[in-house]
């Protein structure tokens, strides 16, 4: 579910160990930085490992008495695109990022559970809130304990919101340990689901069980008489009799019901902004939202 590291002034990270974020979060990553004018700045790619890396190696050299914020993303909400990809800047003087799984916030197809916390909330925020305790505090509660924000400003201040939540190494900070090997499987917000193509079974030191909303799921390697039998979507191994039944995994099978809840959504937007929900009019046939509808109102002269 995404990997955010502040990385400390003077501490440059191998270059293996940020492959591992690579190939553990394969959609998109970015840095956040201080320039040498005191303004942030950051760089995002969704290309290539070896342009990310030399990036980061440019920027150590040359700002590397700073602070600097990594992030490497695995999708959850949203559409895959530089937009969604973090590192985020709230305004001109701090930025974040993020990881976990945002629910107290509006939903949308095309931003990401963090962007919309950026556009909805962290933006409407008074000016210096990333080092006001009683602001953090708040934020924690919001978010949860399953989820960590790490702020910069231009400064060259940071502060993390649930920081006990990952842990420090090598003199940085770690939101989870997917900077540590290479593993087979992606993390889809506390769901491990086999990298696709991948037969290797799920390892003990992984069995897990969880509620996505759908039901509580308990997946082990012991052998439950289906072990032979394959999601028809993602070619991983079914767990249990309702897999079986289904022919696909919980995982695919909640994808599937997710996409029809955004194309629904999609539909009801306004086809103006594309952002608030719209109400279908009959002289215009087309879904308009209240603010597009003063404003064509206002062009029209009404």
């Amino acid at each position: 579910m995404c990997i955010a590291i502040l990385n400390t002034k003077g501490t440059t990270l191998k270059k293996q160990l940020l492959n591992n974020c690579w190939e553990n979060n394969g959609d998109g990553a970015g840095i956040l930085y201080i320039d040498n004018y005191n303004q942030l700045q950051t760089f995002k790619t969704l290309d290539s490992f070896d342009e990310f890396y030399e990036n980061y190696i440019s920027i150590k050299q040359t700002f590397g008495k700073r602070n600097i914020l990594l992030h490497f993303r695995i999708s959850t909400h949203g559409v895959i695109n530089r937009d969604n990809c973090h590192p985020f800047i709230v305004d001109d003087n701090v930025g974040f990022i993020h990881n976990g799984m945002i629910s107290s916030v509006p939903g949308s197809a095309q931003y990401s559970d963090t962007n919309m916390l950026n556009r909805t909330l962290l933006q409407k925020l008074k000016p210096g809130f990333d080092q006001d305790d009683d602001v953090l505090d708040f934020l924690m509660e919001l978010i949860g304990t399953g989820n960590k924000l790490v702020f910069l400003n231009k400064e060259n201040e940071w502060s993390i919101v649930n920081e006990t939540a990952g842990h420090w190494n090598l003199g940085c900070w770690f939101s989870n340990d997917s900077y540590k090997q290479v593993n087979n499987w992606y993390d889809f917000g506390g769901v491990k689901k086999q990298k696709k193509g991948s037969r290797v079974g799920f390892s003990p030191q992984y069995n897990y069980s969880y509620n996505d909303g759908y039901g509580t799921a308990t997946l082990d390697t012991v052998d439950d008489g289906f072990s032979d039998l394959v999601c028809q979507d993602c070619d991983t191994r079914l767990y249990g009799m309702n897999e079986a039944d289904r022919g696909t995994c919980d995982f695919c099978d909640r994808y599937e019901k997710d996409e029809k809840k955004m194309k629904k959504e999609r539909e009801a937007m306004c086809d103006s902004c594309n952002w608030h929900d719209g109400e279908y009019k009959q002289e215009w046939d087309a879904h308009i939202c209240d603010e597009c509808m003063d404003a064509l109102n206002g062009e029209l002269g009404a």
